[in-house]
């Protein structure tokens, strides 16, 4: 099963991909309200000094949302999808594709840290690949920003 997050950016991969994805917004990348695809000049002219690190976390961008509600938002689809498949309710491996802040908040929950939109990224490249297990009836990280898929990519790209 292959879940990925709303964004037009992402179109392209679904075109790639040979099932069909599900695209639930719940796995969409923190919602900037106002200032989504907005040029930095221009955000930073109508809302100076407005950036996701200066938040109190129950404090919303405009038209968006709060720190606070885009963890609680992320953590409760992991756990969501952890008991699906569990339950089986979802019978095969699950390939989610999203973006860097998401998995971030997942890198935290999974270790038990404490979160806030001041906390540390932990190492997060693009298109990189982060593999999450049951193991003794515990969710791990058990392989944590590998690109393996690229391997050879960048010699192809070259010749």
């Amino acid at each position: 099963m292959i879940y990925h997050a709303q964004l037009k950016r992402l179109g392209r991969l679904n075109e790639l991909l040979t099932k069909k994805p599900i695209t639930p917004k719940i796995w969409r990348e923190r919602n900037n309200g106002y200032l989504a695809g907005m040029p930095n000049q221009e955000a930073e002219k109508r809302y100076p000094g407005v950036y996701f690190n200066t938040l109190d976390m129950d404090a919303p961008f405009p038209g968006g949302e709060t720190p606070k509600h885009f963890y609680n938002r992320i953590t409760k689809a992991f756990e969501s999808l952890c008991r699906k498949l569990e339950c089986q309710e979802v019978k095969s491996n699950v390939l989610l594709v999203t973006h860097g802040g998401v998995i971030n908040v997942l890198y935290y929950h999974l270790n038990g840290q404490d979160w806030t939109n001041k906390s540390p990224f932990f190492p997060i490249d693009n298109t990189s690949v982060h593999t999450v297990e049951k193991i003794l009836n515990q969710w791990k990280i058990t392989e944590k920003n590998t690109m393996k898929h690229c391997k050879g990519l960048l010699a192809r790209s070259i010749k």
